[in-house]
This record gives C-alpha cells, structure tokens and sequence, in this order.
C-alpha cells in the first residue's frame, strides 16, 4: 500500500514538473524578447547568436520533451525516463546558461548587471518551478550559478570592488533557494497527500471502504464505452445481506456495522482486483466485473453465495453469526445497453431472488 502510494505522488510530482515546463518555455520565449530590445546592436553579434541559438534548442527540446511526455504519461513505465529526462533536460538549460552568463559575459558593466538580473531571475524562477524534486533543484541551482559566482568571485580578485556586494547577494540569494526549495519539496509532498485523501474519500464509502455511489456514476459510462470499443461484456451482480434488519435489532447497530466491514472485506478477497467494489446503499452492495459474460457472471456470484454461507462473521464479544446473500446479475450487452437499465434488471433480479427464498441468484 505504501510503495503504491509513493507511486501515486511520484506520477502527481512528475505531472506538476511538465506542467511548470509549459511555464519555463513561455519564459524562454519571454527572455528571447527582452534579449532582443535590450541587447541588439549592444553586444557582439556572436555573442547574441550563442545566446539565440541556446534559447532555440530548448524551445524545441522542450516541446519535444512535452509532447513525448503527453502520449506516454498514462503509461505508469515511463515514470521514471519521465523524471530523469526533465532533470537532465533541465540541467542541460542551466549549464548553458550558466556557462553564457560567465564566459561570454559582456565587457560593458551595466550589460553585465542586466546578464546577471537576467540568469539570477531565471534561475530562482527554475528552481521554483522545479521545487517539485529536490535532486533537480540543485542541479539547476549549481549548474546555472556556480559559474556565474565563480566569473563574480573572479572579479573580485581582480580588484573590481563593485563585485564585492554583488557576490555576496548572489551566494546569499542562492543559499536562500537551497532552503526554500527543500521548504517548498516538503509542503508540496504534504499538498498531494492532502489532495489524494480528499479523492479518496470523495469516492470511497467512509465504514467499508468501498467505492460508493459517487465513484459509481464517474466510472460507470466508461467501462461501458471500453467494452463497446472492445466488443467485450461487462457483468453487474447486486447483492445484499439476507435479513440484516435482525441483526441490528438483535444486536445493534454496531454489530451491524462490524458484519458491513467484514462482508465488505470478503468481497475484495473473494473477487478479482480488476472487478470494482461498490457499496450500492445500506447492506446492499454492486460489483462491477469487466470481461464477463452473463453466464460466467451467475457462476461465480453462486460461488460466491457459497462462500459467504460456510463462513462464521466475527460481530462483537466474540460472538459470531452465520450469514446469507441474495444477489441479482444483468450484464451487457444482453440485458442491456445502458448503464442504468442495467442496474435495474440486476436489483430486479434480486428482488425475484429474495421472494423465492433468499440465498440465490437470479
């Protein structure tokens, strides 16, 4: 349960990441354009050149890298060349920005402040957006900065004082991102957790666990529309506990709720882990089995009626009773096309199970 739900906010951090990227290359666009009123006929042309020609093989890595990302990203095996491609795509951005703001660094001073304004403020923005992993984070971080602090640090050698101020605000400015980054990795994990909590409650049944009804009416039209595009049946079974009305009286509603959880459990045991599980209402509960047929469907809720009445359900004090189910079964496409008629002829057909005596299928 617990690898599955690192999995689950993997695939939540890898999508947040793409979706930042579509952000990071509105910014390169952005920078293209400040680039070209601010520095045109300022700097030397190859310099300028180097530059375009750097914002123009990100622009295209990146559509490429989002494009890829957009076909494949329900595909739970990419995951990780999901993730390691932004990082090494996004650290590949920084090193050459890293290596343009320092090597090529233009003579005239008030050309080199906007170069440096321009690569501090594209990289606090980058690790911003990146803060989704910590790892890419700081490849960004020393691969767009460190050469930069390092070209500032040789300034200051050189005695050109005015970098002094200036080196210390950028290696300031950059252990602020470390701290921020981890902050913001850590609020973000909690965020998804919340995020996924909320989910799930919205579509599990609070007592069971269960699917419930919501859940049921997002899901149901498309399992019906794959088994029409897969000429494929899809089987319902509504069952429900013979008499449980007694068992509440006989020994409240607490007990009542015990034989819920615990019929619930059954359920998941006893079915595959592709069938969905719904608690339909009260002690009645919809099972969903994808690839069934209508015949198949009766021999399998019958070995499942068999099931639960050998078994002894723990209550409470030790106590334990034995239980009955009766169960009613449609399927599509023969007993229907729609989602709802289906339902119908399957709680139908459990009302014609119960009349003749209870503990069947019909």
């Amino acid at each position: 349960m617990e690898n599955a739900l690192q999995q689950v906010i993997f695939k939540e951090k890898i999508e947040i990441l793409y979706q930042n990227l579509t952000l990071g290359l509105s910014g390169i666009l952005l920078q293209a354009f400040v680039l070209l009123c601010l520095l045109f006929n300022r700097i030397p042309a190859n310099y300028l050149l180097a530059w375009y020609i750097i914002l123009t093989l990100n622009l295209i890595g990146g559509f490429f890298v989002i494009a890829w990302y957009k076909r494949t990203k329900n595909n739970l095996n990419f995951l990780q060349y999901h993730y390691y491609s932004y990082v090494v795509g996004s650290s590949i951005t920084a090193l050459m920005f890293g290596i343009m703001g320092s090597v090529l660094m233009p003579s005239d001073i008030f050309y080199q402040t906007l170069i440096m304004i321009n690569i501090i403020g594209i990289t606090g923005a980058a690790v911003q957006n990146l803060h989704v992993s910590y790892f890419a984070s700081l490849c960004y971080l020393t691969l767009s900065l460190l050469p930069l602090l390092v070209w500032q640090y040789l300034q200051v050698i050189r005695g050109e004082s005015a970098f002094i101020g200036i080196f210390i605000a950028t290696l300031t400015y950059c252990l602020y991102l470390i701290i921020d980054v981890r902050t913001g990795n850590n609020t973000l994990i909690n965020n998804i957790k919340l995020k996924l909590e909320n989910i799930h409650l919205s579509f599990h049944d609070a007592l069971t666990g269960l699917y419930n009804r919501h859940y049921l009416d997002e899901i149901l039209n498309k399992l019906l529309a794959q088994a029409k595009r897969d000429k494929r049946a899809l089987s319902f079974i509504l069952f429900d506990i013979d008499k449980f009305k007694e068992i509440n009286d006989s020994f409240g509603h607490e007990a009542g709720d015990v034989v819920l959880k615990n019929i619930s459990e059954l359920t998941r045991k006893f079915f595959r882990g592709t069938d969905y599980i719904f608690r339909y209402g009260g002690e009645e509960f919809l099972i969903l089995l994808p690839n069934v047929e209508y015949q198949e469907a009766i021999r399998i809720t019958q070995a499942f009626i068999d099931y639960i009445r050998e078994l002894s359900i723990p209550i409470a004090s030790n106590n334990v009773i034995s239980l009955t189910i009766s169960a009613g079964v449609s399927s599509y496409p023969d007993k229907g096309l729609l989602g709802s008629n289906l339902i119908k002829t399957a709680d139908q057909a459990l009302y014609e199970a119960k009349n003749n005596g209870r503990n069947r299928v019909r």
